[in-house]
């Protein structure tokens, strides 16, 4: 998103008032051009939250989204867009190999980021090769920055309007350059460690806000906080409510079946983005998003994945 339109508006705003109180009250001790050099070398005066230090009900708050609803949703059960070849899990365990650490507290996101990257790798060329892709629809950006102004945020009793920043392992694009849509963010955590949720529940509501703004007609956001063997699959829908689903590798008979049902996860997030129409506006904002966005005839996945409840969440 860059540097935040709101956040230069609000700058110019403070200036303008500033000039007209110092006419008002003009004292003759001081001219504008001072008044402007001495507005230009003070710091901005908005305060700075990281969402690495935000959980869940931060997020609500500060964002103005919800939770809900509650209970299995369709998207939760992915159709079976691809099959991972086996060439795919061969390369993998080599790769496996050498990224392991061989310190077995020594963990670290590196091994999960590695693991990942070569998943969303594989969905991509699985796509491309099946037709749902052409080779200009789909861009991935790493360590992708965010941020975004205002966003209300509480400190005991007090209220403030901060600037939100954060950053993500990977986000995908969809569109061209005007009217270029985040649809997916990915974030990965050393294994065991999944703190990251308001980390990633945050950027999809920076992203959310920032398409809602452009007046796109389905802004819906899915998102993933994962260690590569536990993926938490998140999405927060156009009118602002959000759920998630975990799936976890070792409930499965395989290795292989886990990670099928993750890429196919990660095949219906870049499916949605491909047939959400971009350019379109909307005069209100309302929910335009579909649980049937899928081709006719796509089988359905078996998962064990469980949904979770917002208590549980925080």
């Amino acid at each position: 998103m860059g540097k935040d339109t709101q956040d230069i508006e609000w700058y110019r705003r403070w200036v303008k008032q500033v000039k007209e109180e110092f006419k008002q009250y003009n004292s003759g001790e001081a001219t504008l051009t001072q008044l402007d050099a001495t507005i230009s070398q003070v710091p901005s005066t908005i305060k700075t939250v990281s969402c690495e230090g935000l959980v869940a009900r931060d997020v609500e708050f500060g964002f103005g989204i919800r939770y809900g609803p509650y209970g299995k949703q369709a998207w939760m059960d992915p159709h079976q867009f691809i099959t991972l070849p086996q060439v795919f899990f061969d390369d993998l365990a080599m790769t496996s190999e050498m990224i392991e650490s061989r310190n077995p507290s020594g963990e670290n996101g590196a091994q999960a980021r590695t693991i990942v990257a070569k998943l969303l790798e594989a969905v991509y060329k699985e796509l491309r090769l099946s037709g749902f892709a052409g080779p200009n629809d789909i861009r991935v950006l790493q360590k992708k920055a965010f941020t975004f102004y205002p966003m209300k945020y509480r400190e005991g009793w007090k209220r403030h309007k901060v600037r939100c920043v954060g950053r993500t392992a990977f986000s995908f694009h969809f569109g061209d350059e005007e009217a270029q849509a985040i649809n997916l963010v990915i974030e990965t955590r050393p294994k065991g460690d999944f703190n990251g949720e308001g980390q990633i529940l945050s950027c999809m509501a920076m992203v959310l806000a920032d398409r809602k703004r452009r007046r796109q007609s389905d802004c819906t956001v899915f998102g993933c906080l994962t260690d590569s063997e536990e993926f938490s699959f998140f999405r927060l829908t156009h009118d602002g409510t959000w759920s998630k689903v975990v799936l976890w590798a070792h409930l499965y008979s395989s290795f292989q079946d886990a990670m099928n049902v993750a890429a196919n996860f990660f095949a219906s997030f870049l499916h949605h983005g491909l047939d959400t129409p971009l350019r379109y506006s909307v005069p209100t904002i309302a929910s335009h998003e579909s649980d049937s966005d899928v081709p006719c005839g796509a089988p359905k996945l078996r998962c064990q994945v469980y949904p979770s409840s917002s208590s549980a969440l925080q």
